[in-house]
């Protein structure tokens, strides 16, 4: 099993799109620049995986730093702060996955073709047996599950990888079973005019 560490975080466009596909109002968009910038130095990306034939079987997390800062906010019962970090963290999570997919090219010269999802694609109890096997060679993971299959730390993905010699076409959604999904709907729409206001020389973290 390999573990690595990837640094994420979402350009003013990709944060554009965000407010966009998950059809926030204008009055939320300095809200969002607030929390994300609150949230990003919070976000420690975290991935382990193991290449199994034609395979890759991957768990990712963005931390316990990121839902110990959702938790303040849902504690506070600020629901619309909370909804905020979780668009946040899906979005960060997409960054990861693209991380994954030069990561599987760069070892094995074959591309991340298409991602099965326990509960999703596979049976939900899929989630166990993968980390299991994750396990194998190194015990203790960043990333759990417990008896009725919740992820810990929340913000975390466990997922099985298909590999193959041709970059499969379309985004990383294009094999996903959800066709209607806000994330496909809004990719579709991307051109649409919705520019963020600027707030002056942004901070990037790459």
């Amino acid at each position: 099993m390999s573990q690595v560490f990837f640094l994420v975080s979402l350009t003013r466009e990709e944060r554009n799109r965000m407010a966009k596909r998950y059809h926030f109002r204008k009055t939320d968009l300095s809200r969002i620049e607030v929390l994300y910038e609150e949230a990003l130095p919070l976000v420690q990306v975290q991935v382990c995986y193991m290449f199994q034939s034609q395979t890759v079987l991957c768990a990712v997390t963005l931390g316990e730093g990121f839902d110990r800062l959702q938790e303040r906010y849902s504690q506070a019962q600020a629901v619309s702060d909370t909804y905020i970090l979780e668009c946040i963290g899906s979005m960060l999570l997409e960054k990861a996955y693209e991380q994954i997919a030069a990561e599987v090219l760069r070892e094995t010269g074959q591309f991340l073709c298409r991602m099965e999802f326990p509960g999703s694609d596979l049976p939900l109890a899929k989630m166990q047996e993968i980390l299991q096997n994750l396990a194998k060679e190194e015990g203790i993971l960043p990333v759990s599950c417990n008896e009725y299959f919740m992820l810990l730390p929340k913000k975390s993905v466990v997922f099985l990888g298909r590999l193959g010699k041709e970059r499969a076409a379309g985004c990383i959604c294009t094999n996903c079973p959800r066709k209607n999904c806000e994330s496909r709907q809004a990719d579709r729409k991307e051109k649409d005019a919705f520019r963020m206001p600027e707030r002056g020389k942004e901070r990037e973290r790459v």
